[in-house]
Parts: structure tokens; sequence; C-alpha cells
């Protein structure tokens, strides 16, 4: 972790991220089931449901530590890609952020059918 991801707030996953930890994870479920384990990870967190949008496959949920957007992509019928991104609210974040995504892509590796990071 750099001197810039110490002290942001702000941490997104993307398919090519330079950090390993945060690159995209895909997952052998379907959309439905994709869903139904970000709606039982966001109980976990005792998360409040901002905004759940069907058209573009994006839930927001906030919990009194971060914000929090999922994005899944159903990249085949029975294939999953899970995003996010996190906007934490701690004055002094030290990274936290990269742990909070970390610790949720965890979560997620037991709830659903874990295939790999940043296969395309």
């Amino acid at each position: 972790m750099g001197f810039k991801e110490f002290f942001s707030n702000n941490f997104e996953t993307k398919e090519n991220h330079h950090l390993q930890s945060l690159r995209t994870r895909y997952y052998r479920n379907r959309l439905a089931d994709a869903r139904k384990a970000v709606y039982d990870l966001m109980k976990e967190e005792s998360g409040k449901l901002i905004s759940d949008n069907k058209q573009f496959n994006e839930i927001l949920f906030e919990t009194n530590k971060y914000s929090l957007i999922v994005i899944l992509v159903e990249t085949k019928i029975n294939e999953v890609a899970i995003d996010f991104a996190i906007t934490t609210k701690f004055i002094f974040p030290r990274g936290r952020g990269q742990k909070i995504i970390e610790r949720l892509y965890q979560v997620l590796d037991k709830k659903l059918n874990y295939k790999g990071v940043s296969l395309y």
C-alpha cells in the first residue's frame, strides 16, 4: 500500500488494478444468487439499503463506517463479476477501505462459487 492509498477514503476494484487484492472477482453463480449474497452481506454488515438499480445491476448501501456500491456484471449465464466502490468515513483512514473490500470479498468467496480474479 502506497502513501496515497494510506490516506485515501475512496477505493475501487477493477479488472487490472495494480493491487492484486483490488481486482475484480468472478463467481460461478447466476445473477439472482449473487444479488441475494450481496443482500445477505449487507445484513451482516448492518447496512442500510440506499438504492438498488436493477437496470445497471448496482446496489448502494451504507453503514456507519462506509458507503459501498456493489456492481454486478453477468459475463455469462452462470458467471458473475463483482466490483466494489467504497467511501469510508474515517478522519485518518490508514487504508481501511482496502481492508474492508478484502474482508467483503472473503465473505462472498464463502457464500458463492469462487471462480477467479481478473479473468478477462
